[in-house]
C-alpha cells in the first residue's frame, strides 16, 4: 500500500467512526 492510500483509509475511518471515538493519542 502507498502512503496516500493509508491516508485515505484513515480519513474514511474517521468519517465513519466519528472524531469522538478516536483515541486521544491521535
Amino acid at each position: 500500500m502507498s502512503f496516500g492510500e493509508i491516508i485515505v483509509i484513515l480519513v474514511v475511518a474517521i468519517l465513519v467512526l466519528g472524531p469522538d471515538k478516536l483515541p486521544e493519542a491521535i
